[in-house]
């Protein structure tokens, strides 16, 4: 609007318009510094946050990569060695004996002794030990390996989880917000009323309880908020906002209720749609029969099955060759060093250890059996878990549709009541029941669309889905 008095200010105080200029500047930067932060994630950014930032899943990796080099040293193992051995021995007394008795001492040797030279080694048969005892490593490596999968899984789940509830968290206080502003408008409505003489005392008392119940639940909703963000931020390893304990989310920041606190920070997450799109393949699959969780056990049982083979390999022989060239001195009686050349065949077989290679096999296979009937329990415990997530997510299904029904009746309700209400045809109970029961449909509807977002994360940590 056109304001000629303005204008006029302007041309008649030229020395206050740069003052006046910088207050506007200085205001300008006052409310952009006192705007709260902004924290956008979505579903699949805090799942990768999480898998690059877990010190357990960093933890698992390392020990799949130690379990990698312990089957590779046993590997090394069957094959021949090869080294460079050094002796050097002083001893003060050298026998000797003298050839006639009237003749000088022969030393048979010298006080100074050495050897050095290059030895190979194979332990050319041990009836499987070694081998058997490699296999074992290699099974228990890839065992590591399933672990790896099943801390991610397990990890993936978890994130979803604490996403899922801060977007349950969010639908809440959207929903408390809506509640209390229709509380606040039907406050201040009625307030004009009975300046009019149309209500009551009681009727502004009972309105403004309404308001004061509302404000109590939104500062409690967005408390859990806060708790329910914390969760996912230190689980995605995400840095914390100096002050995250009154969040809201982006969309409701420019309209927050009266005398309500303001936001400390802003959140942008996924909607509660979006998140079911990403999921919902995992409805139409079918158990992993491939699950890290049974296939960790299955390669441990193969493990356990290999260790005793390779502890039944001590009931028979094993051979091992060797062979050395070296510069040895004295040679024998001789003061000379010489190249000696040895060549050496060891030949083993046990006969009696008191049973000890029998108990040790049992109990090997022993293990096997038990990891064995570990992985069968897994595997109906997935297949009961898989069932049971169907049962509930048809359940979600159709209250999902009775919801939808019951939100548009409600809100249709309450307006109703309200406009009965200003007839004068309805008591303000009324009201606060038909407005309750908005509040409590609008809630219950964000649960059982978290709750269809849980049961299709349980199925795709079940099957095949999305995870690894």
């Amino acid at each position: 609007m056109y304001n000629p008095l303005w204008k006029s200010y302007i041309y008649l105080y030229p020395m206050k318009r740069p003052a006046l200029s910088l207050a506007f500047i200085l205001a300008a930067a006052l409310t952009a510094s006192a705007a709260p932060p902004e924290l956008k994630m979505g579903l699949r950014e805090a799942e990768a946050r999480t898998l690059q930032n877990s010190p357990e899943l960093k933890s698992a990796e390392s020990e799949r990569a130690a379990a990698h080099e312990r089957t590779r040293n046993q590997f090394t193992l069957l094959w021949p060695k090869l080294s460079l051995d050094a002796s050097y021995k002083y001893i003060s007394e050298v026998p000797s004996f003298k050839p006639l008795p009237t003749g000088p001492s022969i030393a048979l040797g010298d006080n100074k002794n050495t050897s050095y030279g290059p030895t190979a080694s194979w332990l050319l048969w041990d009836s499987g030990n070694l081998y058997h005892n490699w296999k074992s490593q290699t099974a228990i490596e890839k065992a590591k390996n399933e672990n790896v999968l099943k801390i991610k899984r397990q990890l993936l789940f978890q994130t979803r989880m604490a996403y899922f509830q801060v977007q349950l968290a969010l639908e809440q206080v959207k929903s408390l917000i809506e509640s209390l502003k229709l509380s606040d408008a039907q406050y201040n409505d009625i307030k004009i009323q009975q300046r009019a003489g149309a209500r009551s005392r009681m009727d502004v008392l009972s309105a403004h309880q309404d308001v004061l119940t509302r404000r109590l639940e939104l500062r409690q909703a967005r408390a859990d908020l806060a708790a329910a963000l914390r969760e996912l931020l230190y689980l995605t390893g995400t840095d914390i906002p100096p002050d995250a304990s009154a969040p809201v989310d982006k969309k409701d920041e420019q309209g927050m209720p009266a005398e309500t606190e303001a936001p400390t920070l802003l959140l942008a997450l996924d909607p509660l749609k979006d998140s079911e799109t990403y999921l919902a393949s995992a409805a139409e699959g079918s158990p992993n029969e491939n699950h890290p969780l049974p296939q960790s056990l299955l390669e441990m049982a193969q493990a356990a099955d290999e260790l005793s083979k390779s502890l039944n390999s001590d009931y028979g022989p094993s051979l091992q060759v060797s062979g050395r060239i070296s510069r040895d001195y004295p040679n024998g009686p001789i003061l000379e060093t010489i190249t000696q050349k040895t060549v050496g065949v060891n030949a083993t077989w046990p006969l009696f250890q008191w049973g000890k290679t029998r108990y040790a096999v049992k109990e090997q296979k022993n293990r096997a059996e038990t990891t064995r009937f570990e992985r069968e329990q897994v595997l109906l415990n997935l297949k009961r878990d898989w069932d049971k997530a169907q049962d509930q997510l048809k359940g979600r299904r159709a209250q999902e549709e009775i919801n939808k029904q019951s939100v548009l009746e409600t809100k249709e309700l309450a307006k109703l009541t309200y406009s009965s209400y200003v007839a004068g045809r309805s008591s303000y109970l009324e009201v606060q029941t038909a407005n309750l029961r908005a509040l409590e449909t609008n809630i219950r509807t964000a649960r059982t669309n978290v709750q269809i977002l849980i049961q299709l994360a349980i199925l795709d940590s079940i099957g095949k889905g999305n995870l690894p």
